[in-house]
């Protein structure tokens, strides 16, 4: 089976998924949106560094909508925004048009069913009457989360007998990392402590964490019982000024930082996520270092112990951009095949992704 599909945004996920739905035998691009002025009326096969396919990238939004088409790969900014109305909007109107949606952009429906009943749900009231509307599906997947911190280790868990512990660690090198806005406006690497990054802040905010949402899937589909989640946090502050993709690093602003989630049942940890990011290996070298790199330990029956470590030679190099691309684009035929709704891991049936050339 074939399917139409529209590429919506053309920034470093979304480059990695363009090029993937040129490239793969099932899938016919029919339109690209764009954000980027200078990429309208452009070829996107030359885009995507392919040659040309007669699809040219657009910022007409109406035309995109107009199209038919059987789902979207929507990889436009959404949870690193301070207000993600906009992208809520876009998804709202793909889906009420008839066009399955997968996505990167909004961690918050990863696990919509923790949404379910809230008076503050997300707009996932909204998003599910589109799907009704259109008789269609959404699907939020990524990278981490939506993959590496949940479906990974819930995977490796259907061989064990009994579990006592999970723990997951992310290792993240960002010295390639090209996006200012994100890097120092979201993140806050580069920048002082304090204020808090708006990154931070998430973080902090442990209940309207989107990590939270891969912690709550990974114990209820495990039956780990986690009851509570602590966060806690550490910064490696810059000793020695040096240059990086995003500017200068001036000493006393953030080169480092290690954040934890504790997931807790009857006050003993069963769940631990771990992350460690850098700008640079000097500062922090006691703690661990690497790029693309996950850990994940189940202390248990029997004891397993996996590692991923993920790269590319594409675009910027980071390979995390291409796992939030595919994550996504890969459950599109699983999508269509849905029923309607917000649908989650635990709502699709296993697939995998990639072709032969």
């Amino acid at each position: 089976m074939s399917y139409k599909v529209i590429q919506w945004a053309t920034g470093n996920v979304g480059l990695h998924s363009l090029r993937a739905i040129i490239e793969r035998p099932d899938f016919e691009l029919v339109g690209l949106r764009t954000y980027d002025p200078k990429k309208v009326g452009i070829d996107a096969g030359v885009l995507a560094g392919l040659d040309p396919v007669g699809v040219l990238a657009s910022d007409n939004e109406e035309e995109l909508l107009g199209l038919e088409a059987d789902g979207v790969a929507y990889n436009s900014l959404g949870t690193t925004l301070d207000d993600y109305t906009q992208p809520v909007n876009d998804i709202e109107r793909l889906l009420a048009s008839g066009k399955n949606v997968v996505t990167s952009a909004v961690d918050y429906y990863l696990y919509p069913r923790l949404l379910i009943g809230l008076a503050s749900n997300r707009d996932l009231d909204r998003l599910e009457e589109a799907c009704r509307v259109g008789n269609v599906s959404f699907y939020q997947a990524g990278a981490t989360p939506g993959f590496a911190l949940d479906l990974w280790p819930l995977t490796m868990t259907r061989i064990s007998r009994r579990i006592d512990h999970i723990a997951v660690t992310e290792l993240v090198d960002l010295s390639t990392y090209t996006s200012a806005s994100v890097l120092r406006g979201y993140m806050g690497f580069a920048e002082p402590p304090e204020p808090l990054a708006p990154f931070m802040k998430q973080m902090i905010d442990v209940d309207n964490s989107t990590y939270l949402l891969a912690i709550r899937m990974l114990s209820d589909a495990s039956h780990l019982g986690v009851e509570s989640v602590k966060f806690s946090y550490e910064y490696g502050l810059t000793e020695k000024g040096y240059d990086s993709p995003v500017g200068r690093v001036e000493p006393g602003t953030v080169s480092a930082a290690r954040t934890v989630y504790s997931g807790e049942k009857e006050g003993r940890e069963v769940v631990n996520m771990s992350f460690v990011w850098r700008l640079t290996n000097d500062v922090r070298p006691d703690w661990p270092v690497g790029d693309g790199r996950w850990i994940v330990r189940i202390e248990g029956d029997p004891q397993i112990d996996t590692e991923v470590q993920v790269r590319t030679e594409f675009d910027t190099g980071r390979a995390t951009s291409i796992m939030t691309a595919m994550a996504a684009l890969n459950g599109l035929p699983s999508v269509c095949a849905a029923s309607p709704g917000v649908k989650s891991h635990l709502d699709l049936p296993a697939f995998g992704g990639g072709y032969a050339l």
